[in-house]
């Protein structure tokens, strides 16, 4: 299986694909004299772990089962292929120091060579996600809503449903109109790779501060004015959700039945009650669109249609008027049963 880098950042993906990967597995082939062909078994035994398909910590018992070796050499082979190729990108795959300590490896027999763990303020952070995402807002302004929005987030002001929610929520009410699968995507994508990012909010330079006594220098962290104005904003949203709440709560009515709106049909239309047949047949019809058995276009060509054909023979202003309420009573069942 081929080996997915987009689990890691760039400055990961290049270690990982560098020719050096070659070199130190035929130092390690060479070492243990496992020939040529031990360099791809090497090879794969090292992506497994990076894929994450193997834990680290069963790099021993899968090269074991891969050269046929026994496990005090597979642990010092583990060590030498964890020590050249997992030790200087440790910060992202786990405890390879450990691992190798464990196995009986020297720490200080490895390079001392790190690849650095990028630091990046959580506008930067969340703005790379963005691009990399595809989103693409109308405006600046709407750029800055979804920086806002998406950082917010990631210094834990708000929550995995408060982002998505603000994200999707109406344009005209400080929301982006995202799709809730796009919003949920960044906010995974977030999740999955923050942990590749030494994220860190910038201070501002100091300022001075007026006091009632004298002129006394002061740190502002940029920072803390963020997550302030986040934290505020977030506290407006919740109250604005709450109020829209109640109000729905308010103005909430009992859910309307089939058998109530085809009554409350059926009392309006006085020409379709003239006999007990026709009324039978309008009530069916009336029955049949509330459940969507048939659509308004279908429902017309029934009420026109002639009572000898087994229609109700509906026209001009009274077919109008039955369709209209017909239609009405439609829309207000299907509102009711739609309320949260």
């Amino acid at each position: 299986m081929p080996l997915d880098l987009s689990l890691y950042p760039e400055e990961v993906v290049s270690f990982l694909i560098s020719g050096q990967a070659v070199n130190d597995a035929s130092f390690i082939s060479e070492k243990y004299k496992f020939g040529p062909e031990g360099i791809d078994k090497l090879l794969d035994a090292y992506e497994s772990v990076v894929a994450k398909e193997t834990s680290l910590l069963n790099l021993p018992d899968l090269l074991e089962k891969s050269f046929g070796i026994e496990k005090e050499i597979a642990k010092k082979v583990s060590a030498d292929l964890a020590g050249r190729r997992l030790l200087p990108i440790d910060a992202y795959v786990g405890d390879v120091s450990g691992a190798i300590i464990s196995w009986g490896g020297k720490i200080e027999d490895y390079p001392k060579d790190r690849v650095a763990v990028r630091k990046m303020s959580p506008e930067q952070f969340v703005s790379q996600i963005a691009d990399h995402s595809g989103v693409k807002m109308s405006d600046k302004q709407l750029e800055h809503r979804l920086n806002f929005i998406l950082s917010s987030f990631v210094r834990g002001v708000r929550t995995r449903e408060q982002a998505t929610s603000a994200m999707t929520r109406a344009i005209k009410v400080g929301g982006l109109e995202l799709d809730a699968k796009v919003a949920d995507s960044l906010v995974s994508q977030i999740e999955k790779e923050k942990s590749f990012v030494n994220i860190e909010d910038q201070a501002m330079p100091e300022q001075p501060m007026v006091s009632d006594n004298a002129i006394v220098s002061v740190t502002s962290s940029k920072s803390d004015e963020l997550v302030l104005e986040q934290e505020k904003q977030v506290r407006e949203e919740d109250e604005e959700l709450r109020a829209a709440k109640i109000i729905t709560e308010a103005v909430k009515v009992p859910a309307i039945s089939v058998e109530d709106a085809v009554t409350r049909v059926t009392a309006v239309c006085k020409e379709c009650s003239a006999n007990p047949e026709i009324a039978k047949r309008f009530s069916d019809a009336v029955s049949a669109r509330m459940r969507e058995v048939r659509d308004a276009f279908e429902t017309r060509d029934l009420l026109e249609r002639s009572v000898g054909e087994g229609g109700i023979g509906l026209s001009g202003r009274a077919l109008a008027d039955a369709l209209s309420e017909i239609e009405a009573e439609f829309g207000r069942m299907r509102a009711s049963q739609d309320q949260p």
